[in-house]
């Protein structure tokens, strides 16, 4: 086994290539490249400062074997502005210092094999810093954070450009994360076109599975399983494409929670699969929250409301919303305080599962043009207007249980 220095200072070489095992303490890498072969290891361990570190501009590093790096008193890999960090093989990182992510990168960083991080003291997984900077997972690319040692902060802290086309995996195996499984920050902005999955994150602050305040959008699978506080938080602009698919399982907050701040679209499908907390909504809604024509939301299985649409918050269904057809709703189906309008199709409620409240509660704003409404085994009225305003246009239909109540054309 070839063995290197405690810190590699690569100053004059133009290129070093690793084409055997390797042991070293540290390596920081200035104004060179490096590449390691397929089929090689290196090993970095116990390091007194970072891991792997980028010294300055003008860094190529290729890890095309596998690369090994326990315990760091800093991060596992800094990859500095103006580098450029490419992983064709395999990288484990386990253990970092204190506030410093396993992986911090300020240049473009890209995985077309398998990263595994876990152990991060008070720190994320991987930091995406920099505004301009890509962190790309391409389609033959595997992240794995939090499956086998816990994470003191977020899963992944983006504050720049987020690109997922293959798979990223945070908190499996019962392994927890301190905060949010994905932190998109006012500058970040997160694109999934592969699958992303996301559990265990801090329950005992409010904390989300996603947290977006940026911008996100997600064009395939985004799966927020058990464990979490809260599915979505959003006070930025969130998308839930054509195509894409947004299932949350059981949080003890929100399924999604859209602030006064926030744009949430959807135009995929949505399965919102319930909350534990009592008078906790599926969908709670505070601004602006449009179902496309081609948005499918599917709620079951609340401990409040289905969707609970605030005062300042305009929910608009050109799609079509299913709440309670495969789980019961503790209390309203629709709360509406705010502008709400139909034009589609709203199923509330089954022959098998019950509303525990009212089918639709508001007092606001309540349009049904040219939609139909369908309303059945609700425990209280299927209607109630709290000194609101409704209305029922264009051919719009509001059928209780089998029976037509109203049908209304202009």
């Amino acid at each position: 086994m070839l063995y290197l220095l405690l810190r590699m200072m690569l100053l004059f070489l133009q290129e070093f290539t690793i084409d055997v095992d390797a042991f070293a303490k540290s390596i920081s890498i200035t104004n060179a490249s490096l590449i390691s072969q397929a089929g090689t290891t290196l090993t970095i361990e116990n390091a007194a400062y970072y891991g792997f570190r980028t010294n300055d501009s003008n860094c190529n590093i290729t890890i095309g074997g596998t690369m090994i790096i326990n315990t760091s008193a800093r991060n596992g890999i800094f990859n500095q502005a103006s580098s450029s960090f490419v992983n064709n093989g395999t990288i484990y990182i386990d253990g970092t210092g204190a506030n410093y992510a396993g992986i911090d990168s300020r240049s473009n960083f890209t995985n077309n094999g398998n990263i595994y991080i876990d152990d991060c003291n008070n720190a994320s997984g991987i930091l995406n810093y920099n505004s301009g900077q890509t962190f790309t997972n391409s389609a033959s690319g595997n992240i794995y954070i939090a499956t086998l040692g816990a994470m003191g902060y977020h899963g992944v802290d983006n504050q720049s450009i987020f690109l997922n086309q293959g798979n990223i995996s945070i908190g499996l195996n019962g392994i927890t994360l301190g905060r949010n499984g994905i932190n998109n920050s006012v500058n970040g902005n997160f694109t999934n076109s592969g699958t992303l999955s996301v559990n265990n994150t801090g329950s005992s602050g409010n904390f989300s599975a996603i947290e977006n305040v940026g911008s996100f959008q997600n064009s395939n699978s985004l799966t927020i399983l058990s464990d979490n506080y809260r599915g979505v938080g959003n006070t930025g602009t969130f998308t839930n494409s054509s195509g894409g698919t947004l299932n949350v399982a059981t949080t003890e907050s929100s399924n999604i929670y859209n602030y006064s701040s926030g744009n949430f679209t959807n135009s995929g499908t949505l399965i919102l699969n319930g909350t534990t907390t009592v008078n906790s909504p599926n969908i709670d809604n505070r601004t602006v929250l449009p179902n496309s024509a081609t948005g499918i939301c599917n709620i079951d299985n609340s401990a409040g409301q289905g969707i609970y649409n605030y005062s300042a918050g305009t929910f608009t269904n050109n799609g079509a919303i299913n709440i309670g057809q495969s789980g019961n709703i503790s209390t309203h189906g629709i709360q509406n305080d705010g502008v709400f309008e139909n034009t589609d199709q709203i199923s509330i409620g089954s022959a098998s599962y019950s509303i525990g409240g009212r089918g639709i509660i508001l007092s606001n704003t309540f349009n049904n043009n040219g939609g139909t409404i369908n309303i059945d085994n609700t425990t209280s009225a299927a209607l109630q207007n709290n000194g609101g305003t409704t209305s029922n246009t264009n051919g719009g239909t509001i059928n209780i249980g089998l029976q037509k109540l109203c049908s209304h054309r202009n």
